[in-house]
């Protein structure tokens, strides 16, 4: 709980949730990389179940780059095992509604990193990209 208390306080102009009727729906959370400030580090996607397959995410990352404290941002990182179609599928859908170029390159190795106890994450690049505020308002509504 402390870690995302800490994420909601320090990193909230890179975090959205998503709630109706006082229930959460889906939340994101991400950070501008220290030797990258303009790229947008997506740490965490979470839809609910029944949210699911409505582009939930997708509207809150863009909601996010629509910011102000934002307007700066060129690429949008993450990680993604090979097997998580939904997150994979949710990128390549974030790239094509910013028009920007999308690559997948190996990052984190299951036996390096992980000694084996998790899968390879594989690196996500999208960008560079440049959309006015109005155009990704209109993109996320």
């Amino acid at each position: 709980m402390y870690c995302y208390l800490l994420q909601c306080t320090d990193y909230s102009d890179t975090c959205a949730v998503a709630a109706c009727d006082d229930e959460i729906h889906a939340w994101v959370s991400g950070y501008r990389q220290p030797s990258a400030p303009t790229a947008l580090f997506i740490w965490q996607v979470a839809v609910d179940r029944e949210a699911r397959g409505k582009g939930l995410a997708r509207r809150l990352i863009l909601s996010l780059l629509a910011r102000n404290s934002n307007s700066d941002i060129e690429h949008i990182k993450a990680t993604v095992t090979a097997d998580n179609t939904a997150s994979l599928a949710l990128f390549e859908s974030l790239a094509q509604a910013l028009d920007a170029t999308i690559s997948v390159t190996p990052h984190f190795d299951r036996k390096t990193h992980f000694g084996g106890r998790h899968a390879s994450e594989q690196l996500i690049s999208i960008g560079p990209f440049t959309l006015s505020q109005a155009q990704l308002k209109e993109q996320f509504q």
